[in-house]
């Protein structure tokens, strides 16, 4: 049997995809799943289920299971060189048309996960990768930081977080956070995942099912709309929405570009009330 050579090299790319995915993980790195001895006997038949505690998605045991399965995926996801250009193109373009200017001074980029950026924010006179979990990341150096306790102020120069608004309990308290840690003139460069309609928020009260339904994922609390931008500057800051559909549509398919970035800066002189 022979095979169209689009066809022949695509099955070709599917048996190396799949050898490297085998070698980066492993089966002795899944987190073991507890088996039980549940059993059900349908009219005489005894059918077991060993697995039927997964199914209670509220449960403290599958939550810590699922959490341990999402680590050992973000870990191999973060891994793969071409999967951040692909989030952070419109950045990328960003700073390369100068749109956007990086600074030389302090940056905290949290969740590290985009190597192009990575690269680039490294070459900073202080640069600082961080997560709420940095064992995530491969970054070298990242530290641990909770968002909702940063207590810095006037320190960087540019703060970066790429889907990562939608995960605090809190993002008003989360945003006032950032523009106290961020120097006057500072600036924080926000991507977050958007609908059409306005921000609807959750909490992590909520069973994670309900938010995987309301939200997209099970430990998103809330969906971002537009307004968005008016929270931010709730917390002080000038906001300007910088969307792809703004830039040359011939431009935007060759560069193939997406997202909308909040662009957020923290006022050089400092009205009484705010910092």
């Amino acid at each position: 049997m022979s095979f169209h050579p689009l066809i022949r090299l695509a099955l070709i790319l599917c048996l190396f995809t799949a050898g490297i995915t085998q070698q980066m993980i492993k089966p002795n790195n899944y987190p073991p799943a507890r088996k039980s001895d549940q059993v059900d006997d349908y009219h005489g038949v005894k059918v077991a289920d060993p697995y039927r505690w997964l199914e209670d998605l509220d449960s403290a045991e599958t939550r810590q299971w699922v959490e341990a399965e999402n680590n050992l995926t973000f870990a191999y996801l973060n891994a793969i060189p071409q999967r951040a250009p692909i989030r952070e193109r419109l950045m990328n373009y960003l700073v390369d048309s100068g749109r956007l200017t990086l600074t030389d001074g302090a940056i905290l980029h949290m969740a590290p996960n985009e190597g192009t950026l990575v690269r680039r924010f490294a070459a900073a006179s202080h640069y600082v990768p961080a997560d709420l979990d940095p064992s995530r990341y491969l970054e070298a150096g990242a530290t641990r930081v909770d968002l909702m306790e940063l207590a810095d102020r006037d320190r960087f120069d540019l703060f970066y977080a790429s889907h990562v608004m939608e995960h605090v309990p809190d993002d008003a308290a989360v945003l006032s956070n950032i523009f106290r840690a961020l120097k006057p003139g500072g600036e924080a460069w926000l991507i977050v995942p958007l609908w059409e309609k306005p921000t609807e928020d959750g909490s992590y009260a909520m069973p994670p099912r309900v938010r995987e339904q309301r939200f997209g994922q099970w430990d998103h609390v809330r969906q971002y709309g537009m307004d968005f931008a008016d929270r931010i500057a709730a917390a002080g800051f000038e906001v300007e929405a910088i969307a792809a559909t703004g830039i040359d549509p011939a431009v935007r398919k060759r560069h193939a570009l997406g997202d909308i970035l909040f662009r957020a800066r923290k006022p050089a002189i400092i009205s009484r009330g705010n910092g």
